[in-house]
């Protein structure tokens, strides 16, 4: 009897061990240091709370701090990649911005946010170097947590077409995980790692999630979205063209978009629906009606962040009264709004910077996200120039990172390119 339950128990555990080195030939991982698999693993902690919950992506952080202690207690590596660190200046803007901020509950409120532009520097820099393919495994995790979250989208649609349909027509979301603009940003990097994927390997399931995504972006129909795929997209396509001379490749992907595109256009919904309701909103616009109408608000929001910008050109009013200010100067600006639920702060992120420091604040955003360009000039890939097209393109329309999904996207992403181009010919004269 004993003997056949040892027997039991050991099939089990064999079937197992079966299973999960299975699991790890899937995911590309069997090789992987236990430094990586701990990164990766609180990398895929992150990507699911960006779809489900915000405190997975808290955990994911510290978890990855708790990583680059690990990692650097038992290291011989005393080599420091200082240019991790750049990203910490986005901290010291709300940081510094104490100084000249009334309300100091609103100041710690927006720190608190900003807290993975401090941990996660520290993180990767305790870190040791990964293998030069390690940011392939990451990226899938990526790609594959983006394609389950759209799949449910898709799902809750077909479930709720008409009412979806008839709320889209009258200016309402379709339904996403959290933001709608931070969540179309998601899929649009999703699409360029796919493409990416697709290119380097030839699979023909990443063609199919480049696709998968690029019809997605259609159908939640974010404008913001949109122009940061197109954008993207117009800047991949001229650089395998005038670079790589990959002509056959330019046009049929030329064409490819555009067909797809007018295709989409012609047999989605929402994306009419959306079209219209845009023409109608910049209609309201010239006619001074604001109240309720998204464009609306966010053009009313950049006019007055500019305005006070300029009452606060050398040092802004600080992260603790920007939203006071704003509401006041918003309201004296435009009368005609009754609803105070309209009044914004500047949908812009750098404008939204120079209200809360001024021009010492743009000074510090500009050195913290273009000083890495020129330190890794000669190592730049086009998926990363892609990606920062469309965070450019975000930051036009939205306060992308002062936001915990959006902040910490955006961050993650930066280290782990970084860190990636920090592997290939370091060499620290460059600094």
């Amino acid at each position: 009897m004993v003997n056949l339950w040892q027997q039991k128990m050991f099939r089990l555990h064999k079937n197992k061990k079966a299973a999960l080195t299975s699991a790890q030939k899937l995911l590309g991982i069997e090789n992987l240091s236990l430094l990586e698999r701990l990164v990766l693993f609180f990398c895929s902690l992150i990507f699911v709370g960006f779809v489900s919950s915000r405190v997975l992506i808290s955990v994911g952080v510290m978890g990855l701090l708790l990583s680059g202690v690990y990692s650097r207690m038992g290291s011989k590596d005393t080599s420091w990649r200082w240019i991790l660190l750049t990203p910490i200046l986005f901290f010291a803007i709300l940081l510094l911005s104490w100084f000249n901020s009334d309300n100091k509950y609103m100041w710690a409120m927006w720190l608190t946010l900003k807290l993975p532009f401090l941990i996660l520097p520290l993180a990767f820099i305790l870190m040791e170097d990964f293998s030069s393919s390690f940011i392939r495994h990451v990226l899938k995790i990526f790609v594959w947590v983006m394609i389950g979250s759209m799949i449910i989208v898709f799902i809750r649609y077909a479930l709720h077409y008409e009412q979806i349909n008839v709320s889209l027509s009258a200016g309402g979301r379709m339904p996403v995980p959290y933001s709608h603009i931070r969540y179309s940003l998601l899929l649009t990097v999703a699409c360029f790692v796919s493409v990416w994927f697709y290119w380097t390997g030839k699979h023909k399931f990443y063609l199919f999630s480049t696709l998968f995504f690029f019809g997605s972006l259609h159908l939640i129909s974010v404008r913001s979205g949109l122009l940061a795929l197109y954008a993207g997209l117009s800047f991949v396509l001229v650089y395998f063209v005038v670079v790589q001379k990959q002509w056959k490749f330019g046009l049929v992907g030329i064409v490819a978009a555009v067909l797809i595109s007018f295709a989409a256009y012609k047999t989605i919904p929402s994306l009419q629906n959306r079209i219209a309701f845009m023409r109608y909103d910049f209609g309201q616009w010239k006619e001074g009606n604001i109240d309720g109408n998204s464009d609306a608000m966010r053009l009313a929001s950049i006019v007055t962040g500019y305005h006070l910008w300029q009452k606060n050109v050398w040092l802004g009013v600080g992260s603790g009264d920007i939203l006071n200010e704003s509401k006041q100067l918003e309201q004296s600006l435009f009368p005609n709004i009754h609803e105070e639920t309209s009044l914004k702060m500047p949908h812009n992120e750098i404008l939204w910077t120079a209200c809360v420091l001024g021009v010492l604040g743009v000074a510090l955003f500009f050195v913290a996200w273009l000083f890495p360009l020129f330190v890794f000039a000669h190592q730049l890939h086009w998926l990363y120039v892609a990606i920062q097209l469309v965070f450019f393109v975000s930051f036009m329309v939205e306060y992308t990172i002062e936001e915990q999904i959006g902040g910490t996207f955006f961050v993650l992403f930066q280290l782990l390119f970084y860190k990636w181009f920090s592997l290939e010919k370091w060499n620290p004269s460059r600094l």
